[in-house]
């Protein structure tokens, strides 16, 4: 059993990466004016994500590796600002969503089940920032 709930939430995960991927690469490109003298260039817009492993850490060949491969290819791809950092003890787990938060991250990957409480207390003081696990 437990061999096919780590199939499916690798498959969950990655649809939700792939979707991620999907959303900006199939956006129109607007169609802008050139700015005249009297105006100035919009700056583009920045979208910043951002993983917190689980104790298992980057290297683990599953869930929190398949997550860094997402955002990977996001940056590659997408130009997505990204930043990880990696979980020692459950204990690190709101201290490290926190500080996702804190750096401005549009979203933030919160992997594995054993951060739900984690996510939740985070997410309630961070309401602009977008919280998956």
């Amino acid at each position: 059993m437990n061999f096919f709930k780590k199939i499916f939430l690798t498959i969950v995960t990655l649809s939700i990466i792939t979707s991620l991927s999907l959303t900006f690469t199939g956006c129109p490109t607007p169609v802008t004016e050139e700015p005249t003298a009297t105006e100035e260039p919009e700056a583009p817009v920045e979208f910043k994500a951002a993983m917190s492993t689980d104790v298992g850490k980057l290297g683990d060949k599953s869930f929190n590796d398949g997550v860094y491969a997402g955002l990977e290819k996001a940056e590659a791809e997408l130009g997505v600002e990204i930043e990880v950092v990696i979980a020692e003890q459950q204990t690190d787990y709101v201290p490290n969503l926190t500080k996702l938060a804190e750096d401005g991250n549009n979203v933030v990957f919160a992997v594995g089940f054993m951060m739900s409480d984690s996510i939740k207390e985070v997410a309630e003081k961070f309401p602009d920032t977008y919280f998956k696990s």
